[in-house]
């Protein structure tokens, strides 16, 4: 095929061998400009300073005996001098050894700063600064006079005169370079042109064979390259003219090919569209939006004369229900919204199963409208098998002749549409399925797992991930994975079951067990875990399968009842054995109060009489524990009700080196608190602070806002507590001191409880305890 130039493009060769060279030399001439004027402006640099550092030194060193002679008019004079005949000198001043100006070349005086900016260092011949001010940047050159023992001399240094010098050679190298590309260039255009000149003829010869003309010769002017390159050309041509076959015979072959090759493009192009409608088809896509991008696609196809009109129906039971349509007028929009089987053309589509083709309006027609214009049809089943889905209807003009190829096309694009809609109501069917048994594991809180015995490893399901409050990222992969997250406690149990399950569940049938993990926030969950066996042909464990459930919320209230009933309790034996405990104090200080001769009798009273007081007090805390005080509440200062408790302890506490520091806050108001129940926790928490610091300690207390909480934080550098222990600490009766009743904590978990807040503890072995308070902060 011969194609014209388009020569509102052309470039000529000597023009694009002139781009050429004049692009390399100006390629190779830039960096060579660049660097040269980068080493020059260095080097000048660089003996500018040198001179000016060896001028500022010979006048250092006449100085020297120009001061010590008090000889300052010749001293300025010599530096006026050496600033007058140097244009470079920006400024030259001597200073003192009090940095005091003892001569200067400034008009006004010297500027503020300049004399302590650059300070000269005796153990060096000279320092260099580099300085800005108004706009204008210099060198500050410093030299001791005399070892610093007479003073300093500056001078400043601008480099103003030499860039200027060097800017203005800079220009001559420029238009040099220029001047030799452009002459290099011309040369070469010059030479180009005697090359180029012989390529104009054969040039003007393919033109004239393009006309037609097959008898026009190259006259051949050089027996070179070029000369040899006319010569076949000619021989081209007469073999061209010799073996030319009729102009009839050339057009059929041609127009037999273009049949051919617009046969072959259409097939392609067909085939290349149903490889689009294919490829979304498999997107992971609702099928409102696959029938639409389905729509837009068959109109948009260039292959066949549908108009730009059409719709989409999908069967629901003996119906067909509109999914998507373009163009449609409202009259169809509204009767056509729902066709039922066997009424006007998709209906008869759908009921027949068969493609229905009509190009005029006649009785088939069934829904129309005042003013309706005339058209046609393709109505195509969707056909999944013998299974009808739905029907495809195009638009095409009136009087338009049945194109076979557009059928094959349309049936094509069916059972594409057919597959797909399958496909998503398959996948809609599991999705909704596994949204059933989402939703009932939620509500149930109940999730599933599976562990694979081959590769030793564990799926969970969206219900099991959310009871152990972790990302599906961070979910136990193998067994190991979850024994780590297992609490301490309870691994070697769990690792054990495991084993046992592993080599002998076959025999067992279903397991269950409880365990506790330890969550990324550091709390506890108790989960309870069922599972049985999956065996393979073989007989041995290939998978273990269950539920899991998180019992936390169980165990917590089955704690609550405990202790509820440990109350009950306490208080009922609390008040039974106060009375005779009081009547056993009361005989025994009546008893002291008689003349008692027999001191070891004495003693013993004494003793009954205290023991029955620490009773007495273990009994109020037993109280106070099965029932807090409900006492008025008031709004107190809390910082204030620190400082009251500080004043009575610190004393006691500095007897043994121990240190109490405050910290606080004041970001927050008064608290609506019970101030006797929170002085009795505070000082409970300082006591045990004390007790584990024991001598040469620290004990720190802070106070500060945290959301809508006040936070009190109490701690210590004492011997920190195990992860054992800190999870007992609150158990009634759980004491580590050797007279401890061990309900000092429980009494203060249960008053700041009762207050809306929260007491933890945090500790570690080695590393002191902290113990936080969280009480609301209630407005006025």
């Amino acid at each position: 095929m011969i194609r014209r130039l388009n020569r509102k493009f052309f470039i000529s060769l000597r023009l694009k061998i002139f781009m050429v060279v004049a692009g390399t030399l100006i390629a190779a001439g830039v960096p060579l400009f660049i660097f040269v004027y980068s080493e020059m402006s260095s080097l000048l640099e660089k003996e500018v300073t040198r001179r000016s550092v060896a001028v500022a030194q010979d006048l250092n060193s006449r100085s020297v005996d120009l001061i010590m002679t008090d000889d300052l008019f010749a001293l300025s004079n010599m530096i006026n001098k050496a600033h007058a005949e140097n244009p470079d000198f920006k400024y030259i001043f001597v200073a003192d050894v009090n940095h005091r100006p003892i001569a200067h070349t400034f008009e006004a005086g010297i500027p503020n700063g300049l004399l302590s900016a650059n300070p000269a260092d005796p153990a060096q011949p000279y320092s260099l600064q580099l300085m800005q001010t108004q706009g204008e940047v210099f060198t500050d050159i410093a030299l001791p006079i005399f070892g610093a023992r007479l003073g300093e001399l500056h001078l400043g240094l601008s480099y103003d005169n030499m860039r200027r010098t060097l800017g203005a050679l800079a220009l001559r190298i420029a238009l040099v370079i220029g001047f030799v590309i452009f002459v290099i260039s011309a040369i070469i255009i010059i030479l180009m042109s005697f090359f180029i000149k012989p390529l104009s003829f054969i040039i003007k010869a393919a033109q004239e064979v393009g006309r037609g003309n097959l008898g026009y010769k190259i006259a051949r002017h050089t027996n070179d390259e070029i000369g040899q390159v006319s010569l076949a050309f000619n021989q081209m041509i007469e073999q061209l003219y010799t073996t030319t076959v009729s102009k009839s015979e050339l057009e059929e072959e041609v127009k037999i090919r273009k049949l051919l090759e617009e046969e072959a493009r259409r097939n392609y192009n067909i085939q290349s569209t149903l490889n689009a409608f294919l490829n979304f088809s498999l997107e992971d896509i609702p099928l409102n939006e696959l029938f639409d991008k389905t729509l837009n696609l068959l109109l948009s196809v260039t292959l066949f004369t549908f108009e730009s009109k059409g719709a989409i129906f999908l069967a629901d039971g003996d119906a067909l229900v509109m999914k998507t349509s373009r163009a449609l007028a409202p009259p169809l929009m509204k009767h056509c919204a729902i066709v039922p089987f066997g009424r006007c053309l998709c209906g008869k589509a759908a009921l027949t199963k068969k493609l229905q083709f009509v190009n005029h309006l006649d009785e088939r027609h069934e829904i129309s409208y005042d003013g309706i214009k005339q058209h046609g049809h393709y109505c195509v089943p969707i056909l999944s098998g013998e299974k009808l889905l739905g029907v495809i209807n195009m638009y095409i003009r009136a009087n338009e002749p049945f194109n076979p190829k557009a059928q094959e096309f349309l049936l094509a694009v069916g059972s594409i549409l057919a597959g797909a809609i399958e496909r998503r109501k398959a996948e809609d069917a599991l999705k909704e399925s596994e949204a059933n048994l989402i939703l009932a594991q939620r509500i149930a809180q109940l999730g599933s797992w599976e562990w694979n015995a081959r590769d030793d490893a564990f799926f969970w399901s969206p219900e099991a991930r959310r009871l152990f409050g972790l990302e599906p990222d961070k979910m136990p992969k193998r067994f190991a994975d979850l024994l780590g997250i297992v609490h301490p406690e309870d691994r070697e149990g769990l690792a054990k079951l495991h084993e046992e399950n592993i080599k002998g569940l076959k025999d067992k049938g279903v397991f269950a067990c409880e365990y506790r993990i330890v969550c990324g926030e550091g709390t506890e969950r108790f989960l309870r875990v069922e599972g049985r066996a999956i065996l393979d042909r073989e007989g041995n464990i290939s998978k273990l399968v269950g539920t899991i459930q998180d019992i936390s919320r169980q165990k917590e209230l089955e704690k609550t009842q405990r202790l509820v009933q440990l109350g009950i309790l306490v208080a009922h034996v609390a008040h039974e054995v106060n009375n005779p405990l009081m009547v056993v104090s009361g005989r025994a200080q009546l008893a002291l109060m008689e003349e008692i001769l027999n001191d070891e009798v004495k003693n013993n009273l004494g003793i009954i009489v205290h023991e029955c007081q620490r009773a007495k007090e273990i009994i109020n805390r037993l109280l106070i524990f099965s029932k807090p005080s409900k006492s008025e509440a008031k709004y107190e200062d809390i910082n204030a009700i620190i400082d009251e408790i500080v004043l009575i302890v610190e004393h006691q506490f500095s007897l043994e080196d121990i240190t109490i520091t405050r910290h606080y806050g004041h970001d927050f108001p008064k608290l609506l608190i019970n101030s006797k129940e929170i002085q009795e926790v505070i000082i409970n928490l300082l006591n045990n602070a004390h007790d584990a610091v024991k001598e040469k300690g620290a004990i720190e207390i802070s106070t500060y806002r945290e959301g809508d909480f006040l936070r009190i934080d109490i701690k210590d550098s004492g011997i920190g507590m195990s992860e054992e222990v800190a999870g007992r600490i609150f158990d009634p009766f759980f004491s580590t001191k050797p007279m401890g009743t061990g309900l000092g904590l429980s009494v203060c978990y249960s008053i700041v409880q009762a207050h809306g807040g929260e007491l933890t503890y945090a500790s570690a072995p080695g590393k002191g305890t902290t113990a936080t308070i969280q009480l609301p902060i209630k407005i006025e």
